[in-house]
Protein backbone atom coordinates (compact mmCIF):
# COMPACT_ATOMS: atom_id res chain seq x y z
CA UNK A 1 0.00 0.00 0.00
CA UNK A 2 2.85 2.37 0.97
CA UNK A 3 4.42 1.66 -2.42
CA UNK A 4 1.41 2.39 -4.54
CA UNK A 5 0.79 5.62 -2.66
CA UNK A 6 4.48 6.80 -3.06
CA UNK A 7 3.97 6.01 -7.17
CA UNK A 8 0.54 8.07 -7.00
CA UNK A 9 1.92 11.18 -5.42
CA UNK A 10 4.91 11.14 -8.05
CA UNK A 11 2.60 10.39 -11.18
CA UNK A 12 0.63 13.38 -9.20
CA UNK A 13 3.34 15.43 -9.55
CA UNK A 14 3.60 15.92 -5.46
CA UNK A 15 6.86 13.92 -4.94
CA UNK A 16 10.20 14.45 -7.43
CA UNK A 17 11.48 11.59 -8.84
CA UNK A 18 14.71 11.07 -6.96
CA UNK A 19 12.55 11.30 -3.61
CA UNK A 20 10.13 8.41 -5.45
CA UNK A 21 13.33 6.55 -6.26
CA UNK A 22 14.87 6.85 -2.70
CA UNK A 23 11.19 5.78 -1.01
CA UNK A 24 10.53 2.57 -3.48
CA UNK A 25 14.13 1.57 -2.06
CA UNK A 26 13.88 1.63 1.02
CA UNK A 27 10.16 0.55 1.57
CA UNK A 28 11.61 -2.89 -1.10
CA UNK A 29 13.76 -3.32 1.66
CA UNK A 30 11.86 -3.25 4.51
CA UNK A 31 8.97 -5.57 3.27
CA UNK A 32 11.75 -7.99 1.51
CA UNK A 33 13.00 -7.87 5.49
CA UNK A 34 9.51 -7.87 7.91
CA UNK A 35 7.25 -9.75 5.22
CA UNK A 36 9.67 -11.64 3.01
CA UNK A 37 6.20 -14.14 2.26
CA UNK A 38 3.44 -11.30 1.09
CA UNK A 39 2.77 -10.64 -2.08
CA UNK A 40 -0.29 -9.28 -3.48
CA UNK A 41 -2.16 -11.36 -6.47
CA UNK A 42 -4.97 -11.10 -8.62
CA UNK A 43 -7.47 -13.92 -9.26
CA UNK A 44 -10.40 -14.33 -11.14
CA UNK A 45 -12.20 -16.96 -8.42
CA UNK A 46 -12.26 -13.83 -6.08
CA UNK A 47 -14.22 -11.55 -8.45
CA UNK A 48 -17.50 -10.76 -6.84
CA UNK A 49 -19.32 -11.92 -9.73
CA UNK A 50 -18.24 -15.76 -9.60
CA UNK A 51 -19.60 -16.06 -6.56
CA UNK A 52 -22.38 -18.79 -6.05
CA UNK A 53 -25.61 -17.68 -5.15
CA UNK A 54 -27.00 -17.09 -1.83
CA UNK A 55 -29.87 -19.34 -1.30
CA UNK A 56 -29.65 -23.69 -1.43
CA UNK A 57 -31.89 -26.29 -1.34
CA UNK A 58 -30.29 -29.78 -0.28
CA UNK A 59 -32.32 -33.35 -0.63
CA UNK A 60 -29.84 -35.60 1.36
CA UNK A 61 -30.40 -39.58 2.65
CA UNK A 62 -28.79 -40.43 5.95
CA UNK A 63 -27.95 -43.39 8.36
CA UNK A 64 -27.83 -42.02 11.53
CA UNK A 65 -27.62 -44.16 15.27
CA UNK A 66 -28.55 -47.30 13.26
CA UNK A 67 -31.45 -46.15 11.48
CA UNK A 68 -31.97 -44.57 8.01
CA UNK A 69 -33.75 -41.76 6.87
CA UNK A 70 -34.11 -39.15 4.12
CA UNK A 71 -34.16 -35.45 4.27
CA UNK A 72 -34.67 -31.55 2.91
CA UNK A 73 -32.77 -28.69 4.06
CA UNK A 74 -33.94 -24.82 2.69
CA UNK A 75 -31.67 -22.16 2.95
CA UNK A 76 -33.29 -18.77 1.81
CA UNK A 77 -30.26 -17.44 2.59
CA UNK A 78 -27.63 -19.63 2.96
CA UNK A 79 -23.56 -20.31 2.85
CA UNK A 80 -21.62 -23.12 4.29
CA UNK A 81 -18.55 -24.10 4.97
CA UNK A 82 -18.85 -27.02 2.75
CA UNK A 83 -19.36 -24.66 -0.05
CA UNK A 84 -17.20 -23.09 -2.91
CA UNK A 85 -16.13 -20.28 -0.93
CA UNK A 86 -12.70 -19.03 -3.31
CA UNK A 87 -14.81 -15.85 -4.33
CA UNK A 88 -14.46 -15.20 -0.44
CA UNK A 89 -11.39 -13.36 0.94
CA UNK A 90 -11.63 -16.39 3.53
CA UNK A 91 -13.90 -19.45 4.41
CA UNK A 92 -17.24 -18.32 6.00
CA UNK A 93 -20.60 -19.45 6.82
CA UNK A 94 -24.10 -17.58 6.87
CA UNK A 95 -27.76 -19.12 7.66
CA UNK A 96 -30.83 -17.26 8.08
CA UNK A 97 -34.09 -18.96 8.63
CA UNK A 98 -32.70 -22.78 7.92
CA UNK A 99 -34.86 -25.59 8.20
CA UNK A 100 -33.55 -29.08 7.41
CA UNK A 101 -36.97 -31.75 7.49
CA UNK A 102 -35.93 -35.21 8.30
CA UNK A 103 -37.90 -38.36 6.90
CA UNK A 104 -37.30 -41.55 8.88
CA UNK A 105 -37.54 -44.75 6.67
CA UNK A 106 -39.97 -46.22 9.33
CA UNK A 107 -42.28 -43.36 9.93
CA UNK A 108 -44.74 -41.53 7.31
CA UNK A 109 -44.75 -38.07 9.42
CA UNK A 110 -41.29 -35.53 8.27
CA UNK A 111 -39.94 -34.10 11.31
CA UNK A 112 -38.35 -30.61 11.83
CA UNK A 113 -34.70 -31.68 12.89
CA UNK A 114 -33.20 -28.34 12.68
CA UNK A 115 -33.99 -24.60 12.29
CA UNK A 116 -31.09 -22.06 12.31
CA UNK A 117 -32.73 -19.15 13.32
CA UNK A 118 -28.98 -17.20 12.62
CA UNK A 119 -25.47 -18.60 12.14
CA UNK A 120 -22.61 -17.05 11.44
CA UNK A 121 -19.17 -18.45 11.23
CA UNK A 122 -15.78 -17.40 9.68
CA UNK A 123 -11.98 -18.63 9.83
CA UNK A 124 -10.09 -15.80 8.66
CA UNK A 125 -6.40 -16.45 8.60
CA UNK A 126 -4.36 -14.92 10.99
CA UNK A 127 -1.83 -12.50 9.66
CA UNK A 128 1.20 -10.40 11.72
CA UNK A 129 -0.09 -7.19 9.71
CA UNK A 130 -3.67 -7.42 9.94
CA UNK A 131 -4.64 -10.00 12.90
CA UNK A 132 -7.40 -12.23 12.38
CA UNK A 133 -10.25 -13.91 14.84
CA UNK A 134 -12.00 -16.94 13.86
CA UNK A 135 -15.42 -17.62 15.33
CA UNK A 136 -19.22 -18.47 15.46
CA UNK A 137 -22.42 -17.64 16.98
CA UNK A 138 -25.69 -19.27 16.07
CA UNK A 139 -29.23 -18.89 17.23
CA UNK A 140 -31.13 -22.91 16.58
CA UNK A 141 -33.61 -25.52 17.60
CA UNK A 142 -30.72 -28.33 16.88
CA UNK A 143 -30.03 -31.76 17.62
CA UNK A 144 -27.78 -32.26 20.83
CA UNK A 145 -26.39 -35.30 23.26
CA UNK A 146 -27.27 -36.52 26.37
CA UNK A 147 -25.95 -38.70 28.98
CA UNK A 148 -26.18 -41.34 26.57
CA UNK A 149 -25.27 -40.11 23.58
CA UNK A 150 -29.63 -40.40 22.48
CA UNK A 151 -30.11 -37.07 20.38
CA UNK A 152 -33.00 -34.36 21.89
CA UNK A 153 -33.59 -31.28 20.26
CA UNK A 154 -32.83 -28.12 22.14
CA UNK A 155 -33.09 -24.22 21.79
CA UNK A 156 -29.48 -22.99 21.63
CA UNK A 157 -27.48 -19.49 21.62
CA UNK A 158 -23.89 -20.36 21.15
CA UNK A 159 -20.54 -18.88 20.38
CA UNK A 160 -17.06 -19.72 20.27
CA UNK A 161 -13.86 -17.53 19.43
CA UNK A 162 -10.62 -19.03 18.06
CA UNK A 163 -7.47 -18.84 15.33
CA UNK A 164 -6.83 -19.99 11.88
CA UNK A 165 -4.07 -20.16 10.23
CA UNK A 166 -3.06 -20.68 6.39
CA UNK A 167 -0.23 -22.99 6.59
CA UNK A 168 -0.44 -23.53 2.74
CA UNK A 169 -2.07 -21.41 -0.26
CA UNK A 170 -5.04 -24.33 0.00
CA UNK A 171 -5.09 -25.41 3.33
CA UNK A 172 -6.34 -23.88 6.90
CA UNK A 173 -5.78 -25.47 10.30
CA UNK A 174 -7.91 -24.02 12.88
CA UNK A 175 -8.67 -23.99 17.03
CA UNK A 176 -11.84 -22.57 18.31
CA UNK A 177 -13.30 -22.57 21.89
CA UNK A 178 -16.59 -21.23 23.36
CA UNK A 179 -20.18 -22.67 24.68
CA UNK A 180 -23.48 -22.31 24.56
CA UNK A 181 -27.17 -21.90 26.31
CA UNK A 182 -29.75 -24.39 25.90
CA UNK A 183 -32.75 -25.14 27.23
CA UNK A 184 -35.24 -27.96 26.11
CA UNK A 185 -38.52 -27.24 27.86
CA UNK A 186 -38.15 -28.37 31.34
CA UNK A 187 -34.36 -28.04 32.09
CA UNK A 188 -31.82 -24.69 31.33
CA UNK A 189 -27.93 -25.14 31.36
CA UNK A 190 -24.50 -24.28 29.98
CA UNK A 191 -22.62 -25.91 27.54
CA UNK A 192 -18.78 -25.70 26.38
CA UNK A 193 -17.16 -27.08 23.35
CA UNK A 194 -13.43 -27.35 22.10
CA UNK A 195 -12.76 -27.71 18.32
CA UNK A 196 -9.92 -28.50 16.02
CA UNK A 197 -9.76 -28.88 12.55
CA UNK A 198 -8.34 -28.41 8.69
CA UNK A 199 -10.14 -27.61 5.41
CA UNK A 200 -8.20 -28.33 2.62
CA UNK A 201 -9.36 -26.99 -0.90
CA UNK A 202 -8.30 -29.56 -3.68
CA UNK A 203 -7.61 -30.54 -7.10
CA UNK A 204 -10.67 -31.04 -9.52
CA UNK A 205 -13.56 -29.30 -7.67
CA UNK A 206 -13.50 -30.32 -4.20
CA UNK A 207 -13.26 -29.34 -0.82
CA UNK A 208 -12.38 -31.79 2.31
CA UNK A 209 -13.32 -30.35 6.22
CA UNK A 210 -11.72 -32.90 8.90
CA UNK A 211 -12.18 -31.47 12.76
CA UNK A 212 -12.50 -33.31 16.25
CA UNK A 213 -14.54 -31.40 18.86
CA UNK A 214 -15.02 -31.73 22.60
CA UNK A 215 -18.19 -30.87 24.42
CA UNK A 216 -19.38 -30.90 27.91
CA UNK A 217 -22.79 -30.63 29.99
CA UNK A 218 -24.93 -30.99 26.92
CA UNK A 219 -28.49 -31.36 27.89
CA UNK A 220 -27.50 -30.86 31.17
CA UNK A 221 -25.64 -34.26 31.23
CA UNK A 222 -22.77 -33.23 33.48
CA UNK A 223 -20.70 -35.36 31.24
CA UNK A 224 -18.60 -34.98 28.21
CA UNK A 225 -18.18 -36.50 24.45
CA UNK A 226 -16.12 -36.34 21.66
CA UNK A 227 -17.03 -35.83 17.56
CA UNK A 228 -14.95 -36.52 14.54
CA UNK A 229 -16.55 -35.01 11.69
CA UNK A 230 -14.92 -35.75 8.40
CA UNK A 231 -16.90 -33.80 5.21
CA UNK A 232 -16.30 -34.13 1.37
CA UNK A 233 -17.62 -31.73 -1.32
CA UNK A 234 -17.27 -32.03 -5.04
CA UNK A 235 -18.56 -28.54 -7.16
CA UNK A 236 -20.00 -29.91 -10.10
CA UNK A 237 -20.65 -26.26 -11.56
CA UNK A 238 -21.77 -22.78 -9.22
CA UNK A 239 -25.25 -24.21 -9.00
CA UNK A 240 -24.79 -28.03 -8.30
CA UNK A 241 -22.58 -29.88 -5.73
CA UNK A 242 -22.26 -33.40 -4.15
CA UNK A 243 -21.50 -33.57 -0.49
CA UNK A 244 -20.78 -36.48 1.88
CA UNK A 245 -20.06 -36.33 5.51
CA UNK A 246 -19.18 -38.94 7.93
CA UNK A 247 -19.55 -38.19 11.94
CA UNK A 248 -18.66 -39.91 15.00
CA UNK A 249 -19.56 -38.81 18.39
CA UNK A 250 -18.39 -40.83 21.47
CA UNK A 251 -17.96 -41.42 24.78
CA UNK A 252 -15.94 -44.42 27.29
CA UNK A 253 -18.60 -46.44 26.49
CA UNK A 254 -20.86 -45.52 23.42
CA UNK A 255 -20.76 -44.28 19.94
CA UNK A 256 -22.94 -42.97 17.48
CA UNK A 257 -22.53 -42.67 13.95
CA UNK A 258 -24.20 -40.24 10.86
CA UNK A 259 -23.22 -40.94 7.02
CA UNK A 260 -24.93 -38.65 4.99
CA UNK A 261 -25.03 -38.03 1.09
CA UNK A 262 -26.70 -34.65 -0.18
CA UNK A 263 -26.97 -33.28 -3.52
CA UNK A 264 -27.02 -29.36 -3.12
CA UNK A 265 -28.82 -27.02 -5.58
CA UNK A 266 -27.60 -23.02 -5.26
CA UNK A 267 -29.74 -20.54 -6.73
Amino acid sequence: MAQAYSQYTYLSGTLDHDRWLSNDRALSEKKSLLFPDKFLRTDDRHNPINAPGERQITVFAQHIDGKDALGLTIGPISRTLNDDNRSYASESSLQLFTTTLRLPLDKTTPKLDRFTLYSVQSLLPYDRLTGGISGRFGVALEPQRDSQLNIRHAFAISGVLGLTIRIVNDVDLYTLAGGGAGYTGNNAYLYSTLEGGALLREMWDMKTIASVTRTDNQINSGTHYYTIMLSQSKFINKEYSLNLNWQRDYDQQRERDIFSVGFKKIF
